[in-house]
């Protein structure tokens, strides 16, 4: 395993992640974007992304958990969710408008009719999630700095418990969404734990440790594809110690890219992470159903739906950064 600049000691599992958040975020961004598309299903490397790039919804809410210690530890309560409300609300009401307009103009969003939900990006379920996380996150937080182990338990034994009430089928999609937000909660705990109680095992050892939980993970998807309905209200839990070996596996595709000079492109789709997802289904779905791009082969659309993806995110933050240098909120 790696070193750390400057010394002979082992790189720990927190500093790769402390270090490397941009760009294993870049890699979480990569898979959904990946198991979003329907383009090309025909290639061996999408359709592995269509059974396990949700996945990297997990490994952001990891990150995002572990990030958000650092800022409490560096913040007032106050502060923090000053800072967490600067970050979305702006990005996310900008890309709101703009889907709105282009909505008016004839593109299409089929999600939702709900204007409020449309120009606050709530109706995209990740969206709602973090906000209720880090909502939650300083009490989290409080608890875990005292009863570390038994926070993480309570967590993930209510999580299981609440996966009995039946929501998905609600009418009304505050209500419906809450069962996907209970689920990944004792992710993003998980990942606030390894923050407050950093772990003491060699990454080597934690990778091993990890890795036969990802592999049973993998194993339980396909059974389901070939018609076997295992559903183990537990399942989900056994992303906690998968994610970790996520992590690690990251980290290994970092250094490759980095080895070919080509590393910045983990590092964009890390940054520019939360534009893109808001915009890449959307742009997705435009390409495929509008009748301006219906002769270009399903290869040319899922490549022009990437292309102006990360075109549309670049912009989205680079006119919240101008907007926020001129307002007195940002200053």
């Amino acid at each position: 395993m790696p070193t750390t600049a400057g010394n002979k000691s082992t790189l720990t599992f927190n500093e790769l992640i402390s270090g490397g958040r941009t760009y294993l975020m870049g890699c979480a961004m990569i898979a959904i974007m990946l198991f979003h598309e329907y383009f090309i299903p025909q290639y061996p490397i999408t359709h592995f992304f269509r059974l396990y790039g949700h996945w990297g919804v997990e490994l952001f809410l990891l990150l995002s958990g572990f990030g958000i210690v650092h800022s409490l530890k560096k913040n007032s309560t106050k502060q923090y969710y000053i800072n967490r409300a600067k970050r979305l609300v702006p990005t996310c009401i900008l890309a709101g408008l703009c889907k709105l307009l282009l909505d008016r103009l004839g593109f299409i969003e089929i999600k939702t009719q709900n204007v409020l939900m449309l120009v606050t990006n709530l109706y995209l379920w990740f969206i709602y999630a973090i906000v209720v996380y880090y909502a939650i996150a300083p009490l989290i937080y409080h608890f875990l700095k005292r009863y570390s182990v038994a926070t993480l338990c309570v967590i993930c034994v209510l999580s299981v418990l609440c996966r009995l009430i039946p929501l998905e089928a609600h009418p009304d999609y505050l209500i419906s969404k809450l069962g996907w937000i209970n689920a990944r909660l004792p992710i993003f705990v998980f990942g606030m734990y390894i923050a407050v109680k950093p772990l003491k095992y060699s990454v080597r050892s934690i990778f091993w440790m990890g890795l036969p939980f990802l592999l049973l993970s993998m194993a339980l998807i396909i059974l389901r594809k070939l018609g076997h309905y295992w559903n183990l209200p537990f399942e989900y839990l056994l992303l906690l110690p998968a994610s970790l070996t996520m992590c690690i596996l990251g980290h290994l595709f970092y250094r490759l890219l980095a080895w070919i000079k080509c590393a910045q492109i983990l590092n964009f789709f890390g940054k520019y992470s939360l534009e893109l997802y808001l915009w890449h289904e959307f742009i997705y779905w435009n390409i495929d159903e509008h009748v301006f791009f219906k002769d270009l082969s399903m290869p040319v659309k899922f490549i022009l739906g990437v292309a102006v993806s990360l075109l549309f995110a670049y912009l989205t933050r680079l006119a919240i950064d101008y907007l926020m240098k001129r307002s007195p909120i940002g200053r």
